[in-house]
């Protein structure tokens, strides 16, 4: 059997109605944390990894408090391209127990 290492084979894969339950995340007025943690911990590519961050992103907007998840947030800069990779990164925190919010520097800002 051949696998790459990306695509985190020890995960279970992603539930057939996946973007159902992003649809109930947008929908509940208080989501639970439990549920977008569970979502998050199966094999996603990166646009399941995108439409959760999307679903995960709307709740945080609402004022969710996404329990039992830790909430963080980060800031990103960098001298190169990060919009590629940032729209990943709250889905992926949630597999880690983390509701993360990120806030990304525009292009070219240098303070």
């Amino acid at each position: 059997m051949n696998w790459r290492l990306q695509d985190l084979p020890w995960l279970p894969l992603a539930p057939q109605d996946f973007r159902d339950r992003c649809k109930a995340i947008d929908e509940d007025p208080s989501p639970e944390g439990r549920d977008i943690a569970a979502l998050a911990s199966s094999q996603l590519d990166v646009n399941q990894l995108t439409r959760l961050t999307k679903s995960i992103r709307a709740a945080q907007g609402r004022g969710a408090a996404l329990d039992p998840l830790t909430p963080f947030h980060l800031g990103v800069m960098g001298t190169g391209t990060t919009c590629l990779y940032v729209p990943t990164l709250s889905a992926s925190a949630a597999r880690h127990g983390v509701s993360l919010t990120v806030s990304q520097a525009e292009y070219g800002q240098r303070r």
